[in-house]
């Protein structure tokens, strides 16, 4: 079976607006959240399970999927702006 990753967005009572969560082989490795702004994007790096000690990937694909991630994270804050107001 194939490994691939995964962006989901969703709500995380930490922060204020939504967040978007990457997974890898159904192990979430990243969570990106944009309670600082549009430009000021942050990446919470996750540990890895037990029983996995180490998760490797094409750095070509790991940074395609970053660059989808932001897209979608800075998506989602346009859309909380826009229900300001």
């Amino acid at each position: 079976m194939k490994k691939t990753f995964l962006i989901e967005t969703c709500s995380d009572l930490n922060y204020e607006g939504m967040v978007v969560d990457i997974t890898f082989d159904n192990q979430r490795i990243a969570m990106i959240n944009y309670d600082k702004g549009i430009d000021n994007l942050e990446i919470e790096i996750l540990p890895f399970g037990e029983e996995q000690s180490k998760c490797v990937f094409p750095l070509k694909d790991f940074l395609e999927i970053l660059e989808k991630a932001k897209e979608i994270a800075i998506q989602c804050a346009k859309e909380d702006e826009e229900k300001r107001y």
